[in-house]
């Protein structure tokens, strides 16, 4: 039977009872519903097809906004990764000179108190943002979670798309 635009007549109490779609073995489950209900559940589902297909619509731009703010701080990220692997290359070699040449340099205490002990070379990073670096300890130990998530991402993209954060952000 076509699907008319008539006005629908109320349903039975055994009819009503069909709107549970029999045994998911047979090929079209829809096949022995009355045509107002079959009707009904069309209407049903194309609203709720509508409305999911809309919200996901939304997401996909939420998604891309995150995904370029996510692109730009990898960016930073990466960067950030390389100039501190070349800083680390030039401290090992720095100290390994020191150490050949028997010069017993404090590099600890330049690193942090050099004030203290090298007033000449003024304060350290350390020395000078201690109030910083007190608020940032914080924001990651309340952070732990993000921390492990990002790290993860970082080595494994793929566990974003495969869902492999719950560990992460289990509600």
């Amino acid at each position: 039977m076509p699907v008319s635009d008539e006005a629908e007549v109320p349903l039975s109490s055994d009819e009503e009872n069909r709107w549970e779609v029999p045994d998911s073995g047979l090929i079209n489950p829809f096949s022995d519903f009355p045509q107002p209900v079959i009707t009904e559940y069309f209407c049903v589902a194309s609203d709720i097809r509508s409305a999911i297909s809309l919200r996901q619509s939304i997401y996909l731009v939420d998604i891309g906004c995150l995904v370029s703010e996510l692109a730009r701080k990898l960016h930073l990220h990466d960067e950030d990764a390389s100039i501190l692997a070349r800083i680390d290359r030039e401290i090992l070699l720095i100290q390994e000179a020191d150490k050949q040449n028997n010069f017993c340099i404090r590099f600890e205490n330049l690193q942090y108190y050099r004030s203290t002990f090298s007033p000449s070379r003024g304060e350290s990073f350390s020395e000078k943002h201690r109030f910083l670096e007190s608020h940032v300890e914080e924001y990651l130990d309340n952070n732990t979670n993000a921390i492990g998530a990002a790290s993860q991402f970082i080595v494994d993209p793929a566990s974003l798309k495969e869902h492999r954060f719950f560990q992460f952000f289990n509600p």
